[in-house]
């Protein structure tokens, strides 16, 4: 067994309870690529890690200081760094 077999996962519901958003807006995250989850049951399910959670975390910050999904994805992937990135919100 690997170490990631033994960490928790959360349902989607629970996620998003977690972090304080919705499943809409988790499923919309999946769909566009921003964040998938850790894993899926055999039905297809969502399942999000503890890292998964802090990723949704950032997202969410990142979001109330008005970045676009776009940015963030950017940021998330290191194509942007977060300097780079609060120098342009600044322009």
């Amino acid at each position: 067994m690997t170490p990631t077999e033994h960490q928790p996962t959360y349902t989607i519901g629970q996620a998003a309870s977690m972090v304080n958003t919705t499943v809409k807006t988790l499923h919309l995250y999946d769909e566009i690529g921003l964040l998938r989850p850790s894993k899926r049951t055999e039905g297809g399910h969502r399942l999000y890690s503890a890292a998964d959670l802090w990723t949704l975390e950032l997202i969410g910050t990142l979001r109330y200081v008005n970045f676009s999904l776009e940015d963030i994805r950017k940021m998330i992937s290191g194509e942007l760094s977060m300097t780079e990135a609060l120098n342009l919100q600044m322009h």
